[in-house]
């Protein structure tokens, strides 16, 4: 997810590459990282765009650089 957190991640992508079912996925990623899949790649876009606007780019640029790409 931190090197892809601008594309659009799915679950049913992260649950078959970890080969398990999305919600025995959801359950054990909470487990482990204390939120869930959504809120973990939503504080990390967050993150990186605080980032981005204390290096000075606009608001603008810094939205398109951390939302899904199309």
């Amino acid at each position: 997810m931190e090197q892809h957190h601008s594309e659009n991640i799915e679950l049913n992508d992260l649950a078959k590459a970890a080969f398990m079912s999305r919600f025995h996925y959801v359950r054990v990623f909470k487990q482990l990282y204390g939120v869930t899949p959504r809120s973990y790649l939503r504080d990390l876009r967050i993150n990186k765009a605080k980032l981005l606007l204390q290096q000075g780019l606009s608001i603008t640029e810094t939205c398109y650089s951390v939302v899904m790409k199309a």
